[in-house]
C-alpha cells in the first residue's frame, strides 16, 4: 500500500472503499487503532493467500483485507482489482439503502450491527460473508413485503436465545425472522433433489443449535427461516432453480439469492433477490 495515508492505514481503506458504512459507524480512535494493530497480520494473511492463489472469499477474510486487496490491485494495475472492489461497493451501497428502509429511531441498533462489518471482523475470524448476508437479507425482507423492521434481534421468552430480526406487519402483529446462510457449491450436489437433501440438513442444524428442536417434516419450524443462498455461478443457480422455487412452505420464506454477475463486457455486478426475481429480471433464463 503507498504511504499517501495520514493517520490511520485501516481508516484511509476502508473510507475509501465503503464510506457510507465508516460514515455511519462512527468509529471511535481507539477503534482505529486495534484495527491498525491487527492489520500488518491480516495484510500478511491477505497477502500470502493472493501470492499462493487462494480464493479472497476464504473464511477467514474480512472487508479490511478487501479493501487492502483492492487497494493492492488498484496501485498495481491487476485486473483483479474489479473483485474486491465491487464487492465492498455493494456492501456500502447496502448501507445506504438499509438506512433508507428503517425507521431513524432504529439507527443506534443498526450503528452497532455495522460495526461489526468494520470492527468484530478486523479482530476476529468471524465470517464476514455471514454478516454480509444478514444486512442482504434485511433489505431483502423489507424490499419485498409490505413489513417495517421492528428490531434487528428478537429475544425469545424461553433462555437466551434469539433470532435476527423481529418485522412488523400491516395487520399489526409481529413476526421474528431466522437468517440461515448457505454457500452453494454444485461440486458438493450430484443430482438436482441433493439440493433439497443439503439445505434440510443445513436447516435441522440450524434449528438444533437454536431451538435443541428436531424438524418433523420441511416447513414445520418453530420460527419463520429464510434462507440466504450464495451462488458462484448462473448456471448452478439455473440447475437447481425449480427445486428453490417449491421449497417455500410453512414456515420457510421463499429464499434469498445472492450472486456476482458479469456482462458482456466484463463489468462486474452483485444483485440478490429471489428466484423469481432472477428470472423476471432477465438475470436467469425462464
Amino acid at each position: 500500500m503507498p504511504d499517501t495515508a495520514p493517520g490511520s492505514p485501516s481508516r484511509y481503506l476502508l473510507s475509501k472503499f465503503t464510506p457510507k458504512l465508516v460514515e455511519f459507524v462512527r468509529l471511535s480512535n481507539k477503534d482505529w487503532r486495534n484495527l491498525d494493530s491487527k492489520m500488518g497480520r491480516r495484510i500478511s494473511t491477505a497477502q500470502k493467500r493472493l501470492e499462493e492463489g487462494e480464493n479472497v472469499w476464504a473464511a477467514e477474510t474480512t472487508v479490511l483485507d478487501l479493501a487492502y486487496l483492492a487497494e493492492r490491485d488498484v496501485v498495481f494495475g491487476t485486473r483483479d482489482a474489479i473483485v474486491e472492489h465491487d464487492f465492498l461497493r455493494f456492501i456500502d451501497g447496502l448501507v445506504s439503502e438499509l438506512l433508507g428502509l428503517i425507521p431513524e429511531v432504529l439507527h443506534p441498533t443498526a450503528r452497532r450491527q455495522l460495526r461489526d462489518l468494520v470492527v468484530n471482523f478486523g479482530l476476529t475470524q468471524s465470517k464476514y460473508r455471514d454478516k454480509v448476508g444478514e444486512l442482504v437479507a434485511t433489505v431483502h425482507l423489507l424490499r419485498v413485503t409490505d413489513a417495517r423492521l421492528l428490531d434487528f434481534e428478537c429475544r425469545l421468552v424461553a433462555g437466551e436465545t434469539s433470532l435476527d430480526v423481529l418485522l412488523g406487519m400491516p395487520s399489526g402483529s409481529a413476526i421474528p425472522v431466522e437468517y440461515l446462510n448457505v454457500h452453494v457449491k454444485d461440486d458438493r450436489l450430484e443430482a438436482e433433489d441433493d439440493i433439497d437433501v443439503f439445505l434440510d440438513y443445513r436447516i435441522a442444524q440450524k434449528v438444533k443449535a437454536k431451538m435443541g428442536a428436531v424438524v418433523p417434516e420441511r416447513g414445520v419450524l418453530p420460527f419463520p427461516l429464510l434462507l440466504v443462498l450464495w451462488f458462484e455461478d448462473v448456471q448452478t443457480l439455473q440447475r437447481y432453480a425449480g427445486r428453490l422455487a417449491g421449497r417455500a412452505t410453512g414456515a420457510e420464506l421463499p429464499a434469498c439469492v445472492i450472486m456476482q454477475l458479469r456482462d458482456a463486457e466484463d463489468r462486474v455486478s452483485w444483485e440478490f433477490g429471489s428466484v423469481q426475481a432472477f428470472i423476471t429480471r432477465g438475470l436467469l433464463p425462464a
